[in-house]
């Protein structure tokens, strides 16, 4: 149950996160490199199918993220 609160927590987190820093992004230098960070590796790696399809593959990102550190974090912090 616990990795399912993380997954969704990590999830909700980083997408709205993603969201704000992109929409700050032409604003703020520090903005800009939180966006940098959080578009990493889909955003990037997508080219123009990231223009045609943003928010698909933005999701697709923070879900990317969200099993990642759901892993990582059940792996090292949730050993039951």
């Amino acid at each position: 149950m616990a990795k399912v609160l993380v997954f969704f927590g990590v999830l909700v987190l980083h997408w709205g996160l993603q969201f704000i820093s992109w929409s700050y992004a032409e604003r703020n230098a520090l903005m800009r490199i939180l966006w940098n960070i959080l578009a990493t590796p889909l955003i990037h790696v997508s080219g123009p199918i990231a223009h045609q399809y943003f928010w698909t593959v933005a999701t697709a990102n923070s879900v990317l993220w969200a099993i990642v550190t759901t892993y990582i974090i059940a792996r090292y912090v949730l050993r039951q």
